[in-house]
């Protein structure tokens, strides 16, 4: 399943941001707004760990350089700008 897929799914399971570690490159998914300890996003609330391609990680890490979480609806845009470079 592409990363959009599994993100879109998740934003209608009610989580919010995404958050990619730059240590690992571990992306997370979170309902609230994660913190950050020692490079690795976590949070007292729910969270789920997700597989994405290294493509896609780029793709983030070159829109925000993963410094702060992203807003679900936001990934999910620049991982569809992302999908249609690689088509073209």
């Amino acid at each position: 399943m592409r990363g959009i897929t599994k993100l879109e799914k998740l934003r209608t399971d009610g989580y919010n941001y995404l958050a990619v570690s730059q240590r690992g490159w571990e992306a997370k998914v979170f309902s609230q707004i994660p913190d950050i300890k020692d490079d690795i996003w976590y949070s007292d609330d729910e969270y789920k760990l997700i597989s994405l391609t290294c493509g896609e990680i780029l793709a983030l890490q070159k829109h925000n350089n993963l410094k702060q979480p992203f807003p679900i609806g936001e990934a999910i845009t620049i991982l569809k700008w992302y999908e249609q470079k690689k088509e073209e």
